[in-house]
Parts: structure tokens; sequence; C-alpha cells
């Protein structure tokens, strides 16, 4: 059942800290310095999903197979424990995230080391992307809070008593962890959890994370398209943006920061050194400002994907990283840099505080520029004049012969680089992304002419295997059905008053197609985690998203599909599977390119026998059985 969960916006919370043992030696020692020495963060709890009290009987037999959690501070009569020595351990009641290498990760939410000090310092946060063998991406937002720990102990040494005054404040890490890259909401989220840290007492603390992690487990994923969601979060409400379509990344940080922190042409500098594959490591004081940038800068890059080694922030214990022979694009504090610079050669360093942009060896980077005059013109339709469709291959001499000459060695190195051929094969196979959008609305008058009379081609296997697919029932209904295609840019909220649905209308801007934005607010979240509170949370979610259908006029097929899609996505949550595969049916009529196929099918095969007599009585979902059934079988021919 866990690969075919609805998308939701938590996976887990992991909370970080010194050991009980490191703690309780500083008790012994008075302190008269601030300049304390760092101690190595252990992984002290791992909160996931699923939250919900169990029974006694259930709670005796999971007690039996799993480990008691150890909380946050032990009274003083009560026999301290052992150091942590396996980092995953875990509740009865959870599981570890897979994709996580616990063992890695208090050395990325504490990069410099933990700090016991006698001030108090503000929190800090900073973001983290973890990258498993296959590409596959999981993203992290930390927070480190400190709180005090020892205040005015006596002190007991050969017979003479002390009185130690000096307060000692330790940090905490917070590291929310998503599949998604929610940095802006879950660093609110975050924020909002500090608010009720700061008024509860330590031993309440474990409680307190709990009950925030629950919520935000509770929270599911918008669909592609003109549907962002909302929840409450005291004292802020946070919003999740939307992907644009179903191919397209979720943006949601500030684009502008890179523009804030480079000149024109130093950026133009950093995007040459990535589109050319260099050993790139970006250093600043600010380790948010790290992966912010980072991040900017691959979306700068698209629809060319960085395929190499992407670490944004690296501890001081893995700098070694940075010897690596092959491309990477790596980040660490710029405290690093003299040691970096001067040991680490034919390496791109970028100072993200100062805008600057040298290597290893000298100021000068030595590598060829991207030519101003062809800096747009590349990111629009350039590429695409030397494509042949019928042979399948890119014409890179007769591209380069067009170029002058001072541009012909950026352009030869690009070309040599593996996302520029993955950037290819994309336009070779006609893939329909932004890029290829773009390309469409920005041709002239006279190449939209040419390709009406362009000569016929031998089609492509993509294309002879959708003639092959044509026959299946969707296929036709996907030729009828139209793609949405929202505006994701700044807007202005203007929320209906209307006791129906929790919907806030998005004011477009003047440029922006006719379809609005909408934002769906999610009920309060249950005060209690047990099973039966969170079973009425799901009612009232599906009753509002009801309400919400009931209210959107049916010529708005985009927006009526997404909430389907959400309240598919709950009921099958409450394991309502028949009410779940109605959903599901409906977006036949709206919008197919968001139908979850995957959980559909595991649907259809986990139907109970009078679930399934039940299906059967319904024509809608009967019809949806026989198409499930023979995308299954097509598939299993090939």
């Amino acid at each position: 059942m866990t690969d075919h969960l609805p998308p939701a916006l938590l996976e887990a919370c992991v909370v970080l800290g010194a050991s009980y043992d490191k703690l309780k030696e500083l008790y012994q020692v008075p302190m008269q310095t601030a300049e304390l020495p760092l101690l190595e963060p252990e992984v002290l709890h791992v909160l996931a999903p699923p939250f919900f009290s169990r029974g006694p009987a259930q709670c005796g037999a999971v007690r039996s197979l799993g480990r008691r959690r150890r909380p946050f501070i032990r009274k003083k009569k009560e026999r301290p424990p052992p150091a942590v020595s396996v980092p995953g351990e875990r509740s009865e009641d959870i599981s570890v995230p897979k994709d996580i290498d616990l063992n890695a990760l208090p050395q990325l939410c504490f990069p410099g080391g933990l700090q016991v000090t006698s001030e108090l310092k503000e929190e800090q946060f900073h973001f983290l992307v973890f990258t498993d063998v296959f590409g596959n991406q999981t993203h992290g937002v930390v927070m480190q809070y400190y709180r005090l720990i020892m205040e005015g102990t006596p002190i007991y040494k050969n017979g003479h008593g002390s009185f130690n005054t000096t307060r000692l404040y330790s940090a905490y890490g917070f590291c929310l962890i998503s599949k998604y890259p929610y940095y802006t909401a879950l660093k609110d989220c975050l924020s909002c959890l500090l608010v009720q840290l700061k008024t509860c007492r330590l031993s309440d603390m474990e409680a307190r994370v709990k009950e925030f992690t629950a919520k935000l487990a509770l929270v599911p994923i918008p669909p592609p398209g003109p549907l962002h969601v909302m929840f409450s979060l005291h004292p802020l409400n946070i919003v999740l943006p939307s992907r644009e379509e179903k191919d397209c990344p979720i943006v949601d940080l500030d684009l502008h920061i890179p523009l804030l922190c480079f000149r024109p042409r130093q950026l133009l500098q950093v995007l040459s050194c990535l589109l050319q594959e260099q050993r790139v490591v970006l250093f600043s004081a600010d380790l948010a400002r790290l992966t912010l940038v980072a991040e900017s800068l691959l979306l700068f890059l698209k629809p060319v994907s960085w395929q190499q080694p992407y670490v944004p922030v690296l501890a001081r214990g893995m700098l070694d990283f940075l010897m690596a022979p092959t491309a990477f694009l790596m980040g660490c504090h710029s405290s690093h840099f003299e040691e970096v610079a001067a040991e680490t050669e034919d390496l791109i360093l970028i100072n993200i505080d100062a805008g600057s942009v040298s290597t290893s060896q000298c100021e000068d980077v030595g590598l060829p520029e991207i030519p101003v005059a062809a800096a747009e013109c590349f990111t629009q339709r350039d590429v695409s004049s030397h494509l042949n469709f019928e042979h399948r291959v890119f014409n890179s001499e007769e591209f380069l012969k067009t170029r002058e000459p001072s541009e012909q060695l950026f352009y030869k190195m690009v070309l040599e680089t593996h996302i520029f051929h993955s950037f290819l094969k994309d336009r070779l196979n006609r893939k329909m992304d932004a890029f290829a959008r773009m390309e469409l609305h920005t041709r002239s008058e006279m190449q939209k002419m040419k390709c009406m009379v362009e000569a016929p081609r031998r089609p492509t296997m993509q294309e002879i295997q959708a003639r092959r697919n044509s026959c299946l029932p969707e296929a036709a209904l996907n030729k009828r059905l139209g793609m949405s295609l929202p505006n994701l840019g700044d807007s202005r909220p203007i929320t209906l008053q209307t006791s129906l649905t929790k919907i806030i209308l998005y004011d477009p801007i003047l440029r922006s197609p006719p379809e609005s934005m909408r934002v769906f607010k999610l009920p309060e979240f249950p005060v209690s985690l047990s099973l039966l509170s969170i079973q009425r949370y799901y009612n009232e979610l599906i009753l509002q998203l009801g309400k919400a259908i009931f209210c959107v006029p049916p010529e708005n097929s985009a927006l009526l599909a997404r909430l389907c899609y959400l309240r598919g996505f709950i009921n099958t949550m409450c394991f309502r599977r028949l009410e779940a595969l109605s959903d599901f049916q409906n977006l036949y009529k709206t919008d197919t390119a968001i139908f979850p196929t995957q959980l559909v099918t595991w649907l259809v095969d986990s139907l109970h026998r009078e679930e399934r007599l039940l299906a059967d009585r319904r024509p809608e979902l009967r019809r949806l059985i026989l198409k499930v059934s023979q995308i299954t079988h097509t598939l299993a021919l090939f």
C-alpha cells in the first residue's frame, strides 16, 4: 500500500541534538567562557506517519517487537542510557524513510558541528537535497534552535562546593523531509513550530513536535494545474503552489535571488560553467542561500537538466567530496573557501556573498562565456532549425558554422555535454515541454507557413507506438480533452464570501490566459491524534471538496478535475475504494492528463468481492474497470 499512498507534504521529521551523556558532562565542569567545544550531533527522534493512537491490545503486541522511544530529557534518578550508536532508532509506530541516510543527516543538519554556548543565539534555517543512485531527489528543511540546558548548578569537588552561575544553551535541530521542494512552505511551518517551542518545557518538546509533524502528514500535495492548497498553522496561512503541468518542476522559492547576488555578467558566467559541465562549488556564509541559489540556477537551465552529482550543502567533514574527478555542483560555508582553493585544482569557485566567479588556480575563469548576442537566442529557438527529424540527428557542424568565430568554442563545449545530449533527445522525440511550447509561441509567420507545407517525413518510433495504442478507449478521449495551462505568475488574491466553499479566486495578470488560479483551503487540523479524530478530519475534507465541486461551473473542467483528483486521493486514504474510483472516473470527463493510472490499477486489484459486485452494478465504474484491464493487458504485451 505504501507505494500507492496519495502524495503528502511530509515524510518525516527528524530531531537532532547532543546525547544525554555529552550534555551531562557539561554539568560537572564550571564554565567561565563562551568558547565551548563542538559536540557531535546525533539523531534523537524520527517522527513519521502513522501517528494515530492504537488500542491497548495493539500497543502491547507492537511494543514486544519494537523499541521504546527515548525522551528528550530524563529524570535525575533515572540511569542515563548509552550514547545513540544507531541513528535510526525509532518508535514502534513509525518507519524511517528508505531514501534517507540517517548516518549522514546529523552532519548535514549541523554542517559546522553542534555548538553549546553561554549566549542565546537566534534560530537558523537551511535547506538540503538528497539524491539517490537513480537520480530521485528528496528535500529537507532544517531549523537550528537553541534552548537553555543549564542555569546555576552547584558543583562539588574534593569536598568543597561551588556554584556555577554560567548559563548554557544547546542547539537542537529539526529537519522536515519531503519528496517535494516546498522550501518556503516548510520553512514557514518550522517558524510556526518555533512559536510553540519557545513557550513549552523541554520535557514537553517531544509531544509538541509529534503533534506538529502529524498535522503536516495530513496535507495533500495539489495536482498539476490551476489549483493550489492552503492550510492554517498558527499563526500563518501556508500555501502549497502546484506545478504548471505534469512535467514541470514545483517552484516554491524566489527566483530573483541570484539576480540580487550577481551582476548580469557574473550570472552568465555561472550558467556558462554549468552548461559546460564544470566542477562548480558555491560558497556563502548563509547556508540557506546555498541551496536557494543552486536550485534557482538549475531552474534557469530548464529545459536542460543537470545530470551530474548535486550536493548544495556540504558539512566540514565532507569536503573530500570536492576531490571527485567528475563534474558536480556542490556548496559549502565560505569559511572553507581558502582551504578548498588551495588544496583542489580545476574548480570553479562561486562566492555568492561577493558575487564573484573565479577558479582554484587563478582569478580568471578561462572558460568561454555565453555570447551576449546569443544568450537570449540560444534559449529560444536556435537549436530547432538544425534538427533532422527524419534521420534523428542534430547537425552540429552546420550549427557551428552559423556562429561567430568567437562564439564557437563555447557552443562546441556545450554540444559535448551530457545535459545537452539529454535535451537533444527530448527535441528529437518531439517532447512537448516548456521549451517546445515556448518555441511554438515564438515562431514567425514564415516559420508557421513552412511547417504547414513541410514534406512528409518518416514517423518516429514513439509515433508508431502511439498509433498502436490509438485503439484504446482512453486514447480517443485524450484527443478530445484539452490540457490546462495555468498561470503561476504573481497575482492578487480576492476572497469569495460563500458558505458552500473555501476557495480563493486569483485575479490573473493582464497578459495571462483567461483561466484563473484557485486556492483550496483545508479544514482545521484535529486537536487529537487518535484514529477517530483523523477519520473525522478526512470526512470534513471530503465534505468540503464535495461542496467546492458543486460550486464549480461545468465549463471550468480543469479546476473540476483537480478537485475530483484530491477527493479521490482522500477517499483512498479512508479505504473508500468505490468512491475513489468514482472520482477518478470523473477525470475522463474533465482532464485525463492527471489520471493516476498506477493508483487506479491498484484500487481495482484490491477490491473485495462485495465491492466488485457493487462496482459491476454501476455502469461508469464497470467501464473504468474494463479500461484499466485493457491498459494492464496492453502493457503486459509490451
